[in-house]
């Protein structure tokens, strides 16, 4: 009896996502991999800040080769300490399984990218069918989000973004499943998802502090302290724990090297936060992380160095085609806001944060990259802004959007990378 609910419930559930497992996902895998194979048939992955102020070579290095066959990179006899991404080596382990197979060691690092980034969508698609509580609805958001000129970059270049996406993604999910269950609840899986989003990209602590004291502030009064700190002192010791091994596992060669200079290490991570060069401003930061993550704007080139150009979404002039979908974007954006939600009010938060951490925090004016780290909060709130419209009207606003954004941001993509690298 058992046997043949699950199978039912099992049917039941592939028909009703049929058009993420068919359609969606198969065309976003055949689709990556045909751009990332032939950019790197031209020698596109052997650059660094040519894009988006991207290091593609950089980021393909570290996962495909040990640190000491590094030849874009310093060499290393141990691989040195990644202030910003410090288990990025771990990426490297699915890479040498590939490469066991005699795949080689750039087209491993495609495998994984590709998969992470399906993976994100497969997540996403989750999140907004429990915000939708509908396939049809969710599929078109998941598409949308799948046309936006960040997702795109992001599984074109190739960097850091790619793989926090998917961890990013996961942390949502399990606030929503948190959400919605009485009480409070450590797992290892929640608290190993956690350690990998912030070993992917240690900015990403701020979103998980975010998401834990969203939860604890809306189940305090169905909790007493005792529960609470009980959760809390679990959590942390299982962070500590995974958190500790993983560290291990990535530095164990280069551990005394990193305890006998702990001067160097202060050094290296002030000057990951505190970047010097010239700053954008406010409403350029709000452009970029309201406006470029969906629609691409006409690129700006920008001199970076003697004899050295890099493309980069900063200007905020758009195409006619892109001019309608922001106006779309502007009317789901503050539609959004009719709902009152606690994921919607975290992903609002989120974005604020983030764009005030990037007064700050820029390197040479770029913003767009940094895009990644919230692409999926500002889906979520155009999400909101598709809930609670009829199906014919999701279907027709979403179906124009997704068209018109995807030919906008393919082009200029295209346009951008052109600019600077002859494709």
């Amino acid at each position: 009896m058992n046997v043949t609910i699950i199978k039912s419930k099992i049917t039941e559930s592939a028909k009703e996502n049929v058009i993420l497992f068919l359609f969606i996902i198969p065309l976003a895998t055949a689709f990556f991999l045909l751009i990332n194979v032939y950019l790197l048939s031209i020698g596109f992955y052997d650059d660094i800040n040519t894009v988006f102020d991207f290091d593609q070579a950089w980021f393909i290095e570290t996962l495909g080769y040990s640190s000491y066959d590094w030849k874009i990179k310093t060499a290393h006899e141990s691989p040195p300490l990644l202030i910003k991404h410090p288990f990025l080596y771990l990426y490297r382990l699915p890479c040498e399984i590939f490469q066991f197979f005699g795949i080689s060691p750039e087209i491993s690092v495609i495998f994984v990218c590709i998969i992470f980034h399906v993976g994100l969508i497969i997540v996403a698609y989750f999140i907004f069918f429990e915000i939708l509580q509908c396939a049809f609805k969710a599929s078109l958001m998941t598409l949308f989000m799948l046309c936006s000129s960040t997702f795109l970059v992001n599984g074109i270049v190739l960097d850091s973004y790619v793989l926090a996406g998917f961890w990013i993604s996961c942390c949502y999910y399990l606030y929503i499943k948190s959400y919605n269950k009485p009480g409070l609840e450590v797992t290892w899986l929640k608290i190993f998802v956690y350690t990998m989003a912030i070993g992917t990209t240690t900015y990403l602590l701020l979103l998980i502090l975010l998401l834990e004291v969203s939860l604890l502030t809306t189940k305090k009064n169905s909790l007493n302290n005792k529960d609470i700190y009980k959760y809390l002192i679990s959590g942390i010791v299982r962070f500590l724990l995974i958190f500790g091994t993983l560290f291990f596992i990535c530095y164990y060669q280069s551990i005394y090297e990193l305890l006998s200079n702990p001067v160097e290490v202060i050094k290296r991570t002030l000057w990951s936060v505190v970047r010097p060069g010239e700053k954008q401003g406010l409403l350029s930061i709000m452009t970029t992380f309201l406006a470029h993550t969906f629609i691409a704007p006409f690129h700006h080139v920008v001199e970076i160095g003697p004899d050295n150009l890099m493309a980069d979404f900063r200007s905020g002039r758009f195409s006619f085609i892109g001019y309608i979908g922001l106006g779309a974007l502007m009317f789901l954006y503050i539609r959004a806001f009719i709902h009152r939600d606690s994921l919607l009010f975290i992903a609002a938060v989120w974005l604020v944060i983030t764009m005030l951490f990037h007064v700050e925090y820029q390197d040479r004016g770029s913003l767009f990259l940094y895009t990644g780290h919230t692409m999926l909060a500002s889906s979520i709130i155009i999400a909101f802004g598709f809930k609670g419209l009829p199906l014919k009207k999701v279907g027709l606003l979403a179906g124009l959007l997704i068209i018109s954004i995807a030919y906008n941001n393919l082009n200029a993509i295209f346009y951008a990378i052109q600019s600077v690298y002859l494709v």
